[in-house]
């Protein structure tokens, strides 16, 4: 009986670890600027992450924020995804990207690296690939930024040259 009790005392901080967040981004690109070829992504941008998982894809809350980010102010969104993550102290990498990948490369495609810990820490690497009429890629622009430390429920902006990324993560 000791031994059960002082098992479930181990395992009872690492249950209470684990939570459940919102996390939403809104990937854009301010359309006046210059294309700027930078880096493409390396062929295994992908390595180490888990896919965003259809079922855990929520209902974005940012639609009102994104209401300024027209053509007509010079902004396209290219990427705006909203999921359920479970999150603790051990990092969790997630794939994010749009559709239509051509020769294992999608248009917009990035990684989002979350942790939490007294605060949420977040890496972000993204891309928007642009491709010829033949789907040979022919340029990348990138928008990559180390550990950001979020507050839960607050919307951050992150932003590189002609991209920007706002990404919000709030405890469920």
């Amino acid at each position: 009986m000791r031994l059960f009790l002082a098992l479930l005392t181990l395992g009872s901080p690492l249950a209470q670890a684990e939570q459940f967040f919102h996390v939403e981004l809104v990937f854009f690109r301010y359309t006046h600027a210059p294309l700027d070829n930078g880096q493409p992504a390396p062929d295994d941008w992908a390595q180490g992450t888990e896919p965003l998982a259809a079922s855990n894809l929520q209902a974005p809350r940012l639609v009102q924020k994104t209401l300024g980010l027209t053509a007509e102010k010079g902004y396209t969104i290219l990427l705006h995804k909203a999921w359920r993550q479970e999150l603790s102290e051990i990092p969790v990498n997630i794939a994010v990207h749009g559709t239509n990948p051509r020769l294992e490369l999608f248009p917009v495609q990035g990684k989002l690296r979350l942790n939490v810990t007294k605060q949420i820490d977040a890496d972000a690497s993204f891309w928007v690939n642009r491709f010829d009429t033949q789907g040979r890629l022919i340029g990348t622009e990138s928008l990559i930024q180390k550990m950001r430390l979020l507050h839960s429920g607050e919307l951050y902006y992150l932003d590189h040259g002609s991209l920007g990324l706002l990404i919000q993560v709030t405890r469920l």
